[in-house]
Formats: C-alpha cells, structure tokens, sequence
C-alpha cells in the first residue's frame, strides 16, 4: 500500500507542477485568467486536480491495451510475410 500511496503521490505532484507551467504564463498574459485566478478558492483547484488524477490509471490501462494490440497484430504480420525467416540471425 506504500507504494501504491507513493505513487499516487508522485502523479499528483506531477500534476500540480504541469497545471502551474502552463497556468503561470497564462496568467501572465491574461488579465482575466488572472482575475479568475486570484478569486478561486484553493478547494476548488484541489478538487479539480483531484478528478484529472483518477482518469490516469484509467488512461494508463488503456495504453497498455493499446501497446499489447500493436504488438500482437506486429507479431501475426511478421509471421504472415515471413520477414524473420529471410534475416539473418542477430549478433551482438
């Protein structure tokens, strides 16, 4: 469970320094973000942060899905056009 807590630790903080990057500039050139910035309650950017964070497993899982399916239809192409078999053997 330490582990899993760190990790989710470790996104969030990612997380917060990725909204700061990109917010801070826009704030600088936006009066109205700036506005809105300086009137937002620091609950509300939490509970914000909060609902991106729990979409991240959910995305990882489906990378993963993804990578597995690429890899699986690379695999069936190679055998089917039998590029391996004209190759000659690797060496290091």
């Amino acid at each position: 469970m330490a582990e899993i807590n760190a990790a989710w630790h470790g996104i969030m903080t990612d997380r917060k320094r990725h909204y700061g990057m990109f917010l801070t500039p826009l704030r600088k050139y936006d009066p109205k973000e700036y506005g809105k910035y300086l009137q937002y309650d620091r609950r509300i950017i939490l509970s914000n942060l909060r609902e991106d964070i729990k979409g991240e497993p959910e995305a990882v899982i489906l990378y993963e899905q993804e990578l597995a399916d690429i890899g699986a239809s690379l695999k069936k192409l190679v055998a089917k056009r039998g590029w391996l078999r004209s190759a000659p053997p690797f060496k290091p």
